[in-house]
């Protein structure tokens, strides 16, 4: 059986700094991406959350027709977001505006996250979304 050697070109050693540049800036950008997209969804679902509590609000606050609809709601946002909006996460959406019902608390709270790493946004989101559900 034949292995596979990499051919070492004639100037690697003095690329090997370059590459490693290279690969730290990439790398760097990628944990960068990856921070910005989990922020924009734990404010995404914060808002989502104030959305539903606002229309909850507007005068209609009978369960029956908060669940249905959340049942609706979920039914559509599954169909073209995927199951990330079952009804379960939708009450834990809502419960998370009314614990952070101003903006700002979710800044500083997003902000304590990012400056006690390794703790990421995603990781604070799903830690939440973990709590037993609060009516």
């Amino acid at each position: 059986m034949q292995q596979k050697h990499r051919r070492k070109s004639a100037g690697s050693e003095p690329v090997e700094p370059l590459y490693r540049e290279i690969r730290a800036v990439l790398q760097s950008a990628r944990r960068g991406a990856y921070r910005a997209v989990n922020a924009a969804m734990v404010q995404a679902y914060w808002n989502v959350g104030r959305l539903i509590v606002e229309h909850e609000q507007g005068g209609r606050k009978r369960a029956a027709y908060g669940e249905a609809v959340l049942d609706e709601l979920s039914r559509r946002l599954m169909a073209e977001f995927g199951r990330g909006f079952d009804i379960t996460n939708l009450r834990k959406m809502r419960q998370f505006y009314r614990m952070f019902d101003i903006r700002d608390a979710v800044r500083l709270e997003l902000g304590k996250a990012k400056r006690d790493a390794p703790c990421l946004v995603s990781g604070w989101w799903r830690h939440f979304a973990r709590q037993p559900a609060v009516n």
